[in-house]
């Protein structure tokens, strides 16, 4: 894999209530990075499972992997019946119509050593949306562990009541290599989280190798803690689709987050033999318990990213200048 996406992953790479850390909520970042990115990081698992932003406007064009290769994220707020699409852009097939044509209004975006932050206008309702990687360097087991989260805070504009539904829809090029590759759907309740999983039938782990490669081996998952406002369901496109329904947002913001991760089964292939990642220990813990994990600790892993971004930007900063400052998450693949 090449050496400069390597040493973005190493230096680099959203968030429940008004949790304060530093100078304000997990929402509003400390330290703002002024440059504007050739690419914006939303997902950075490892170099198979990543998700990139090419375009200045998160809903100006489809997600992609740093290849290129669409792997499709679509996010949608809806406020009084009318939706607002705030990532990603849909690719209909030949005679399908467009569900989400009116594209919320970005108001900002700031990327961060292990965060990236979003700000949409969607009518009458502000949409904050933080991904975060917490890749700390100090913490090999929480930098390994293939879960990042996606969140979310939503509040009204106007002053008035709305009735919000955010929605975030994966899709299933997220587990292949190429999109002729059939895959398998399924959605899971365990100890307290509800799970939405796709991968491909063949299974073929750790069988391709090369640059221009996606992992189609392994399972990718979005997953959510189970609430009476939040759904996790199939749609009819074998698509996974996380909703949160909130009847009454006001001028007081309402979040969550969900957490997105990829189990690869086998890392990598050491004189033939097939070695599981960092964080499994030898199998004695799996994706179940690493998503659990993530569940239980969010707060305290979004306030440790927060602390080590702000401390990141500041070192940087006085080390190499703002520009220096940057450049810390913004290198893409040559």
């Amino acid at each position: 894999m090449k050496k400069a996406f390597l040493i973005l992953l190493i230096c680099c790479q959203g968030i429940l209530l008004n949790v304060s850390c530093g100078s304000g909520s997990l929402f509003e970042p400390d330290k703002r990075n002024a440059l504007r990115a050739p690419s914006y990081p939303l997902i950075s698992v490892d170099p198979y499972t990543s998700v990139w932003s090419f375009a200045d406007e998160l809903n100006a064009d489809v997600t992609r992997h740093w290849t290129g290769k669409e792997q499709a994220l679509l996010g949608v707020v809806d406020v009084d019946g009318v939706s607002y699409r705030f990532m990603g852009k849909e690719t209909p097939e030949e005679g399908a119509s467009v569900r989400f044509a009116t594209a919320a209004r970005q108001l900002s975006v700031n990327v961060l050593p292990t965060q990236t932050y979003y700000t949409f206008e969607c009518g009458p309702v502000l949409l904050d949306v933080v991904f975060t990687a917490p890749l700390l360097l100090d913490d090999l087991d929480r930098m390994s562990m293939p879960v990042n989260y996606i969140s979310w805070q939503v509040r009204s504009a106007d002053q008035k009541k709305h009735e919000v539904r955010v929605s975030v829809e994966a899709f299933s090029s997220l587990a292949v290599n190429t999109e002729d590759q059939a895959v398998m759907v399924e959605r899971e309740v365990e100890n307290g989280i509800s799970y939405l999983k796709t991968g491909t039938a063949e299974q073929a782990v750790l069988l391709r190798k090369g640059d221009d490669v996606r992992i189609d081996w392994g399972y990718f998952y979005l997953a959510a803690q189970v609430e009476k406002e939040t759904v996790m369901e199939v749609g009819d496109r074998k698509q996974l689709v996380y909703s949160h329904i909130l009847e009454a947002v006001s001028s007081s913001p309402k979040a969550g987050f969900l957490m997105v991760g990829y189990d690869d089964l086998y890392a990598i292939q050491y004189f033939k033999d097939n070695r599981m990642a960092y964080w499994k220990h030898n199998g004695k813990k799996n994706i179940r318990q690493a998503f659990e994990e993530s569940a239980k600790e969010y707060r305290s892993v979004m306030e440790r990213c927060r602390h080590f971004d702000t401390r990141l930007m500041e070192d940087a900063e006085k080390a190499g200048g703002k520009e220096a400052r940057g450049l810390l998450r913004h290198r893409i693949p040559a």
